[in-house]
């Protein structure tokens, strides 16, 4: 039976690939470092991935310390940092792969967005077919060269129920999922916005505009969603 538009949309979740690569250059170096990854491109090609990444906090000591680690791991292929005039430093990687993006293709998946690697775990923001969530994780071990830690981490906002998630830019991104994981939506607060503009290695008024925006385009979200259900 030929499945409706609608029937597509709703056998599509989105969610986050949360995997640890023991071995992997990105899962160490954040495991062993307070540092952020964020892979801004990601490709695969014949067997390696091509990566465009920016460290945060973007200090010279951790950029020094990243690219000496690559040049000890015989996975690594290339490494060069690259210094633009008012543009933050980006790192150029070329590495052998992993799995999880030929895992992603090979279920009908695609990547949702840039993906971001913190304290030894990668986070691939995923649309997957519903029915072969489980089949994406069991592809993610069997192509991984080395012992792999995966677990799919549900989102309430699929294209079935809220039919779009908002566009958050990765800094965005980033700095709400810290500031939940540091308590600073909790009450009392854990943690202060000072300790997560720290973390993220930016000042204390960028990291408040980055969450203003954040949780403007939440809210937006949120309300505009009771209308778009009823609309179709």
């Amino acid at each position: 039976m030929e499945m409706t538009q609608a029937g597509i949309r709703r056998s599509l979740s989105y969610a986050t690939l949360k995997v640890a690569h023991y071995g992997d250059i990105l899962t160490d170096f954040t495991a062993r470092r307070n540092a952020v990854l964020l892979l801004h491109h990601l490709s695969l090609i014949e067997g390696y991935s091509h990566i465009i990444l920016q460290i945060m906090p973007s200090k010279k000591d951790v950029l020094d310390e990243f690219m000496d680690a690559g040049r000890s791991y015989i996975d690594v292929k290339y490494a060069e940092a690259l210094n633009a005039p008012g543009l933050p430093q980006i790192v150029v990687l070329v590495k052998k792969n992993y799995g999880v993006l030929k895992a992603i293709h090979k279920v009908g998946g695609v990547r949702a967005g840039p993906v971001v690697v913190e304290r030894g775990f990668k986070y691939f923001p995923v649309f997957v077919p519903r029915y072969r969530e489980s089949e994406l994780i069991k592809h993610v071990v069997e192509f991984s060269p080395c012992p792999a830690n995966v677990r799919l981490l549900r989102s309430r906002t699929t294209c079935g129920s809220v039919c779009v998630a908002p566009s958050l830019s990765v800094y965005e991104s980033q700095i709400l999922r810290v500031a939940l994981e540091e308590g600073y939506f909790e009450w009392p607060r854990r943690t202060r916005l000072e300790e997560l503009a720290s973390r993220m290695g930016i000042s204390k008024a960028t990291a408040a505009e980055h969450l203003r925006r954040a949780l403007k385009k939440l809210l937006m979200a949120y309300i505009a969603a009771p209308q778009l259900m009823r609309s179709g």
